[in-house]
């Protein structure tokens, strides 16, 4: 530490800036005034205008979700953050219909496009484990009636699934040969069964079992299949094998009404009419379900659940099964619904995204981190899949954290909150042996011998307290920790409190984790010995408390500074330096 000097001067001045920096902010301009609140410019495009966006330091996800909504029109975006089992973020921003005023609903529901894959994909896991059909159930076993070509008879379920069954895709239009989803009438069941048995008339485009290509045509054979096996509708089946046990409520097939699809490249987005949009139906178990973002959360908490090993609705063998690609693959990782790959820290992703022109959805799973995000838009076109890929690499960078060993400490007065000990042994630069002395900025400080347990317990409870005081906002828990007489001169405790809970905390949020505890140092006005800990808020900006306890435990001195490079690793959400984290039980 180089800010060792009289630290209650230091923080008058200090706090009286920062507070005086934010009352210029000035809020961002409505998106659907297509203004720029940088410069009162309309935007050239969307995409030009992400150059505009801080990627890299936001307050949560709702306020980088208003950014990228206000800069770049985007109508309506929704993401969330999923890990270790919960939710630990989500917002929904924007419009249903772009130039008109009503909001998004938390519970709107976004068109998925082929993310519905895995869903179907997830209902055939169940059928296998009711016994109802095997991983090896051939084409030819259930389509006995059905006059195909003999290559396709030996194809299995899971080949449909791992797109290896020599189908064309479907993904631009009918195949040479092939027939359009306007061709066909009927019920949905019906439909899928005249396309099935026009599908295998055509000549193979690949080795039916080995070749891998993308096919949307192999996921509606493979829904019709569990049609056939079950005697129900493929949206009978997937409503009972995925959106009842997941308590998907806002789930539900088709182009949903709010929010609208939206094409163009901005800034200026236009609704796309129910006429402009695809026949699915034929279709539909390759990409036809529209759900909203926490109901895609609970669906993502499923699937990483049973990476992990924990049984649920679908035995964790079964989600394991169908996240497992082809041994014998052709260099294309690709298992039932999900993308297999490793991102640039050499972690396995799961992935899978979709889009019909009008919507942007795209699912992530990290397996060995526990974390999952998703994210949806109701545009298309390369615009949002841009958007979509820096969302996704701002919010992974948040949010993904070392996993080294840890060491939970029980609250003092919340018992849904704890610490986390995350890198024991750390400590802050400025540590020197017991006894000695040392100018810091022309104050002299002495160093002490290292406190003992008993003392690193009174300073860590006290620091909690406060940290839960700061982030609930409650000015009684907070004065409580006190001495009386105690003040920091020219500024009392309660304006300490609120320039903390009502200046710096809405920019920065929570108060997230903190450093080792330093030494204890002995300061020339202070009666007892003063320990400091650098702290982060939950968008990385770090700031140091000191503080010194008396014989019962109460604040004698204390300290708060805020400033962006008081930390080692800068503005840094993920220090590697941090060692103690506070946290909902379960939730990092």
């Amino acid at each position: 530490m180089t800010e060792t000097n009289d630290f209650r001067n230091t923080i008058t001045i200090t706090m009286l800036t920062l507070a005086a920096g934010m009352l210029g902010q000035s809020p961002l301009h409505a998106a659907q005034n297509w203004v720029s609140d940088t410069n009162n410019e309309k935007p050239k495009s969307a995409l030009a205008a992400l150059g505009e966006i801080d990627w890299d330091h936001w307050n949560n996800i709702q306020d980088l979700l208003t950014q990228i909504h206000a800069k770049t029109g985007i109508p309506a975006i929704a993401a969330v953050c999923v890990k270790d089992g919960k939710i630990v973020e989500s917002a929904v921003v924007g419009v249903r219909e772009f130039g008109k005023p009503a909001t998004v609903a938390e519970n709107d529901a976004f068109h998925l496009g082929s993310v519905t894959k895995s869903m179907t994909a997830t209902v055939i896991g169940k059928l296998v484990e009711q016994g109802t059909l095997s991983w090896k159930t051939r084409v030819g076993d259930i389509l006995t009636d059905i006059n195909m070509r003999d290559e396709y008879r030996d194809v299995t379920i899971e080949d449909l699934l791992r797109h290896r069954a020599g189908l064309p895709s479907y993904t631009d239009g009918p195949p040479k040969g092939g027939k359009h989803g306007r061709d066909y009438h009927g019920s949905p069941t019906e439909i899928r069964a005249a396309f099935t048995s026009d599908l295998f008339k055509l000549d193979p485009v690949g080795s039916p079992g080995e070749s891998f290509l993308y096919s949307n045509a192999g996921y509606a054979v493979a829904g019709y299949l569990a049609e056939r096996a079950t005697g129900k509708s493929w949206r009978q089946l997937v409503r009972k094998h995925v959106f009842d046990p997941l308590r998907m409520e806002a789930a539900g097939f088709g182009f949903p009404q709010y929010p609208a699809g939206h094409h163009g490249h901005g800034p200026e987005f236009f609704i796309t009419r129910p006429d402009q949009y695809p026949k699915m139906e034929f279709i539909a178990p390759a990409g036809n379900v529209h759900c909203s973002i926490h109901d895609l959360a609970r669906y993502a908490i499923s699937h990483l659940n049973g990476l992990k090993g924990k049984e649920g609705y679908l035995r964790s063998k079964t989600i394991k099964r169908l996240h497992t690609p082809p041994t014998h693959n052709d260099g294309t990782r690709y298992a039932a619904g999900w993308r297999i790959s490793e991102d640039s820290a050499g972690e396995e992703v799961h992935s899978h995204s979709g889009t019909v022109n009008s919507s942007y959805a795209e699912i992530k799973l990290f397996p060995e981190s526990g974390l999952g995000i998703a994210i949806l838009i109701n545009v298309g076109s390369n615009v949002a899949e841009a958007v979509v890929n820096k969302i996704g690499r701002s919010i992974l960078a948040r949010y993904r954290n070392p996993t080294p060993d840890k060491v939970s400490f029980a609250s003092a007065d919340k018992s849904n909150i704890r610490f986390e000990v995350k890198h024991p042994g750390s400590s802050t630069s400025w540590k020197k042996a017991g006894g000695e002395t040392s100018e810091a900025n022309g104050l002299q400080v002495e160093m002490l011998d290292d406190a003992t347990p008993e003392d690193e317990t009174n300073f860590w409870n006290v620091i909690e307290k406060m940290a839960h005081a700061f982030n609930d906002e409650d000015l009684n828990a907070y004065m409580s920790l006190f001495t009386p007489a105690n003040s920091i001169k020219g500024l009392d405790r309660k304006s300490m409190f609120e320039f903390m809970a009502n200046g710096v905390m809405p920019r920065r949020g929570s108060v997230r984790s903190f450093h080792a505890l330093s030494s204890p140092v002995k300061l020339p006005d202070s009666r007892y010995p003063v320990r400091i800990a650098i702290f982060h808020f939950e968008n990385g900006y770090p700031g140091y408390l000191g503080l010194s306890l008396n014989e019962e435990g109460k604040i004698d001195h204390f300290s708060l500074f805020v400033k962006s490079d008081i930390c080692p690793n800068g503005v840094d959400p993920l220090c590697n330096k941090i060692i103690k984290t506070i946290s909902e039980e379960g939730t990092p």
